[in-house]
């Protein structure tokens, strides 16, 4: 388990940080400029299949930010292969669990700024919106604005999370979370796989400036309700809905042709 202490100690602001804490996972590379949310877990390949709050989650399509995050849970081991993820079903599982509202009053603000005209504040805000402090709240805020080593690169986050929690009686809690972030990202595959790229700079970009272009605006709504018949007995029902749009425009790169300088480009 890395716990919230760890993500803030180190000051992680991207999902595939947190695999240095953990022995035998490592994240799985992006796609085109896409912040994949996916980890190879002993070798074997999640495909992006995650869960958040125990809710299934499909991170490619829907890339999320650590500013909610309480901790994340890694499963592997003797467990994996009853519960792993992914085509084989045994590498494991990553469980996400966002933050909840607090009954007593918390504000925090936060800054990070980097290299490459990188910058994210971030809000998070919690307390009782009730004197019997039977209705709490918490919003999470966050903006991400960052340039890159490679030229013309560059990304935009916005990211906004509130929560609710009903203890509608000593038995029965409700509780109402949505997310919602947008994505704006320069959509970047590298370099061809060929000998002469390892000439390149890294910094060289292979795409066209302006067109070059992608978006993913997704939204995540989740409810959980609790009811206890009795010490020993305990209902839990919960809902979740994930609703994703991506809007990409891109160039990929062909091979390099006889004279080895031209390379073939197609929309």
């Amino acid at each position: 388990v890395v716990p919230r202490q760890v993500i803030e100690d180190r000051g992680v602001v991207r999902f595939n940080e947190l695999t240095d804490n953990v022995s035998g996972v490592r994240p799985i590379s992006g796609y085109g400029g896409i912040s994949s949310v996916g980890f190879y877990i002993r070798g074997f390949s999640q495909g992006n299949e995650n869960f958040r709050n125990g809710f299934r989650d499909f991170g490619f399509l829907s890339p999320r930010s650590v500013a909610n995050v309480e901790r994340v849970e890694f499963l592997k081991g003797p467990g994996s292969v009853l519960y792993g993820g992914g085509a084989f079903g045994v590498g494991g599982v990553v469980n996400t669990v966002t933050k909840k509202p607090l009954s007593e009053p918390r504000y925090q603000a936060d800054i990070t700024i980097g290299s490459y005209d990188f910058y994210r504040p971030t809000i998070d805000l919690t307390g009782p919106l009730t004197s019997d402090r039977s209705l709490l709240y918490r919003l999470n805020v966050a903006y991400q604005n960052a340039g890159s080593f490679r030229d013309f690169n560059e990304n935009e986050i916005f990211f906004v999370a509130p929560a609710l929690t009903w203890q509608i009686s000593n038995r029965t809690k409700l509780s109402l979370e949505a997310e919602y972030q947008r994505d704006e990202f320069v959509s970047d595959f590298g370099f061809p796989y060929e000998p002469e790229s390892l000439r390149l700079p890294t910094n060289r970009f292979l795409g066209i400036p302006g067109f070059n272009n992608g978006k993913v605006d997704g939204t995540t709504i989740t409810y959980n309700l609790e009811h206890s018949f009795s010490d020993n007995w305990r209902l839990r029902q919960g809902f979740n809905t994930t609703l994703a749009k991506g809007d990409f425009q891109t160039v990929f790169y062909g091979s390099l042709q006889d004279d080895r300088r031209s390379l073939d480009r197609f929309p």
